[in-house]
């Protein structure tokens, strides 16, 4: 009797610990309440919700001029910061490109709310592979540029779109999947 009690044991043990890593992997898999897709051959960004599969905006982009500013793609990473209202930075070469093209010359920092203010109403910061990206999700203060290819990296929405966007995440750890291909 003895040996089949300790059987029952192991048995139950064995049991334990494989209701343990499959509810260690469902955590894996579904920690991430919404999932950001980037897709940047037909200019549109989607939100789905991730428990559901349900898509809960679908909003059209502006993209990067060229693909090689972010590649290798696909991208994937989490959603790191949302700042509404965020101020401007523009790089020495936006600066440059920005005068040659407008005849403006920019300040080291934009405020928020003021028209140069490229970053717009929101700008959504995420993380790839730890490492914060200098390149964002964000608004605009050109809506005409929504549907081309155009930025110097970041993703441009609709100021409306953006803030509709970083409301429903805010709160919600958020995965973020930048592609040019259909996904596999």
């Amino acid at each position: 009797m003895r040996p089949l009690k300790n059987l029952k044991w192991v048995i139950l043990f064995i049991f334990l610990i494989l209701i343990f890593l499959c509810a260690v992997k469902s955590y894996a898999s579904t920690n991430y309440v919404y999932q950001i897709l980037v897709d940047l051959k037909n200019l549109q960004l989607t939100l789905k919700e991730l428990e559901t599969g349900s898509v809960v905006f679908v909003f059209p982009i502006a993209g990067p001029a060229s693909i090689n500013y972010l590649k290798p793609l696909p991208k994937v990473g989490e959603v790191s910061k949302i700042v509404f209202q965020p101020y401007w930075y523009p790089t020495e070469n936006i600066k440059k490109k920005y005068l040659k093209n407008h005849g403006v010359e920019l300040p080291d920092v934009v405020p928020p709310r003021h028209p140069l203010n490229a970053m717009g109403a929101v700008a959504i910061s995420f993380t790839i592979d730890g490492k914060e990206q200098i390149y964002k999700i964000h608004g605009t203060n050109d809506p005409k540029s929504i549907g081309h290819y155009v930025s110097s990296g970041c993703i441009r929405m609709y100021n409306e779109d953006v803030e509709q966007l970083a409301k429903t995440i805010q709160n919600a750890r958020t995965q973020v999947i930048i592609f040019y291909d259909e996904l596999k």
